[in-house]
């Protein structure tokens, strides 16, 4: 998921911020075995440590506001938002704070870390990539894009609400766009 970008000049740990109206969280599961539940969370912050010579040392922390949740579905994002499932006003936020960073390609690489969902905290890996942003600074990089996705067990997490209707096993595709401090979004 992280990535060394080739327009650095010089080796150095840079922070960025999470940009806000550039990042979501997505998810999907299958109702009934056929049919995909999916949902958005927009409201997503946090920060980025990387120094792209050190990839072991890279910190990823993310929040999500469980309330921005979205789906095509009114119904289903009731229930969803509900006490049944994400009970978004008992756990109005869920978490990934990055444990440790390996790199498995010239672009990509796998971020364990604790993911906190619904008042359960378990390790989970997030596996993909990251990619330059469009430069609009004179700094070395300003921007970089981050695309990476896990697969998660509702029940490990202790949502198990609509069992069998609603898989257990749901997808996570997480897009952060990360800005360096003082940089532009």
């Amino acid at each position: 998921m992280l990535l060394a970008v080739p327009c650095i000049s010089a080796a150095q740990e840079t922070a960025f911020d999470i940009d806000p109206g550039a990042s979501y969280v997505d998810f999907a599961t299958r109702k009934l075995g056929f049919w995909s539940i999916t949902g958005r969370f927009s409201g997503v912050s946090g920060q980025l440590r990387l120094d792209p010579e050190h990839w072991d040392s890279a910190h990823l922390d993310v929040r999500v506001a469980t309330q921005t949740l979205k789906t095509q579905d009114p119904v289903w994002q009731r229930r969803l938002t509900s006490e049944e499932c994400l009970d978004v006003k008992r756990f109005p936020e869920l978490t990934f704070h990055s444990t440790s960073v390996r790199r498995t390609g010239p672009h990509t690489a796998d971020v364990v870390g604790d993911l906190t969902l619904h008042g359960v905290t378990r390790e989970v890996v997030l596996s993909g990539e990251v990619r330059p942003g469009t430069e609009q600074s004179s700094a070395p990089f300003s921007k970089i894009l981050i695309d990476a996705s896990t697969h998660i067990r509702r029940s490990d997490f202790g949502m198990t609400a609509f069992r069998p209707l609603v898989s257990d096993h749901t997808e996570v595709r997480i897009e952060l766009t990360a800005v360096a401090h003082g940089a532009a979004p």
